[in-house]
């Protein structure tokens, strides 16, 4: 079994298909974020709407497969670290499927409204940040700001930003719904100037370095 889940919801402390204009959902939701302070412009992601649509249709693809009784597990956790076109900062997607979320959290039966709820999100996020870790190549932790999430189909996208960064590579480790499937396996891109690389974590598998592309 993986790592084990240590965190607890604290008090109160974009990527998908569509968009405004060229934007994709992600770049839509992450300004609709950062409304209340000085705007920042983000460019057009081009290869991030293909991205998603291709993740959505898997995800519906594996819904239609699945019996009753394998409806609450996936099995699978998709993270999207892309660097922004301008400014270098990192915006990071977490795509996980809402119903074994309910295990994770321990949430119990809730309504997909929930994951939208303060309590939702304060949970979710706290939940990412013990299960995700992102550190520079020397192992120092990059500090992640929740932005929000939003529900797509039984999809939930997370998405968190990070500080402007220069490094060849990062360290990442992705223990989603581990604790909960010994058949969990979590995938991370990393994408940067139209070019991705990808990393595999299975249960017990630890960290990985991953250069950047």
């Amino acid at each position: 079994m993986g790592k084990s889940s240590d965190w607890s919801p604290l008090p109160p402390g974009g990527e998908g298909v569509g968009g405004w204009g060229d934007l994709s959902a992600s770049a839509k939701f992450r300004n609709s974020a950062r409304a209340t302070s000085p705007p920042t412009p983000t460019p057009p992601h081009k290869g991030e709407g293909l991205f998603l649509r291709l993740w959505c249709c898997f995800i519906s693809a594996a819904l239609a497969m699945t019996t009753p009784a394998q409806a609450h597990r996936m099995n699978t956790a998709m993270t999207l670290i892309e660097v922004s076109a301008t400014g270098g900062r990192l915006e990071l997607t977490h795509t996980l499927y809402a119903h074994d979320m309910e295990d994770a959290l321990r949430a119990g039966a809730v309504p997909l409204s929930w994951f939208e709820t303060r309590e939702g999100k304060n949970a979710i996020r706290d939940y990412c940040l013990a299960q995700f870790t992102l550190n520079d190549a020397r192992g120092r932790p990059i500090a992640l700001t929740f932005v929000g999430l939003e529900l797509r189909g039984d999809a939930i996208d997370i998405y968190f930003d990070a500080p402007r960064y220069r490094g060849t590579s990062v360290i990442v480790d992705s223990n989603f719904l581990q604790e909960t499937s010994d058949s969990q396996i979590n995938r991370v891109n990393v994408r940067a100037r139209g070019r991705t690389v990808s990393a595999v974590f299975q249960v017990g598998a630890g960290s990985q370095q991953i250069a950047m592309p």
